[in-house]
């Protein structure tokens, strides 16, 4: 049941972004019409949240609410282990749900967007699941980064400790002493974020919409995590961050007029046909320059 349940949540996910891209022809905004291509300068949009001074700010912002939270670690852990209680019912089910979504369905999600992307030829949810997986993979290696270098334990490991900081020890002292920042909801909130600027791109009417469904699920991981006592309060507040600004800075990469790299997207299969007899027809496009 649970298993089903997870895939659900899956297919729910990648069907709610088609959904989005449904009315993209219908849309009326000045850029809500743009044709996707790696290498058009018509497809270098560029919101006002990536310019350096938007991302600037958005760092300060992380750093000064990590410091907030952190005085406030062991009691916010205190009250969430209390309503917990012993960790059964409808509460746990949900919560068990969002942690999956953190890890793995950030992954999961934009890996069956590139995928159905790819065998429909549909170019723009293969550039979404193309860009969510850069985010997902690029913030994921900042926080193991992170983690290891600063080695604070869980608080499920039975530490009250809030400050249960060792340099390095994340790399010596295997997951438990991985807490800082949350890997779970950096990776939520990478998804988040390139949704919320993908449809920004291609479907603005409903921009609103994705976002708000988007990060209202990002941070339900984050207070999934604090509720099955996984993480202090601090590390779900940085790992939102790093994961909001990394994804930022894949999406200004991909689409803000700097040298994008071509590997990745050089490798993937730009179509894929059935023919009657059963047998497919995979097509790359290859771009030269004059």
């Amino acid at each position: 049941m649970r298993f089903s349940s997870r895939i659900v949540t899956a297919a729910a996910s990648v069907a709610f972004v088609m959904l989005a891209l449904t009315a993209q022809g219908q849309s009326t905004a000045p850029n809500s019409t743009r044709t996707v291509d790696h290498d058009a300068d018509s497809s270098r949009y560029v919101p006002s949240v990536l310019t350096n001074h938007a991302l600037a700010k958005i760092g300060i912002v992380t750093l000064l609410t990590t410091a907030a939270f952190t005085p406030f670690d062991a009691i916010i852990t205190r009250k969430a282990q209390a309503i917990r209680g012993t960790g059964t019912g409808p509460v746990e089910r949900v919560a068990s749900t969002l942690n999956w979504i953190g890890d793995p369905g950030s992954v999961v999600i934009p890996t069956l967007l590139l995928g159905t992307g790819w065998i429909s030829g549909n170019g723009t949810m293969r550039e979404i699941g193309l860009h969510a997986t850069e985010s997902v993979v690029l913030t994921g290696g900042a926080t193991a980064l992170i983690k290891g270098l600063a080695g604070r334990r869980r608080p499920e490991n039975g530490t009250q400790d809030m400050d249960d900081f060792s340099f390095a020890g994340g790399f010596r002292g295997g997951d438990g002493s991985q807490s800082f920042p949350s890997g779970h909801t950096t990776a939520a909130f990478a998804l988040a974020t390139t949704l919320t600027l993908e449809t920004m791109r291609f479907n603005p009417d409903v921009t609103k919409l994705v976002a708000i469904a988007s990060y209202s699920v990002a941070t339900g991981v984050g207070m999934a995590r604090v509720y099955t006592n996984h993480h202090w309060a601090s590390d779900v507040a940085l790992g939102a961050g790093v994961g909001t600004l990394g994804a930022l800075i894949v999406e200004r990469y991909a689409h803000g007029g700097l040298v994008r790299h071509r590997t990745v997207a050089s490798v993937l299969p730009s179509s894929l046909n059935m023919a009657q007899d059963g047998r497919a027809t995979v097509g790359w496009t290859i771009p030269f320059s004059r």
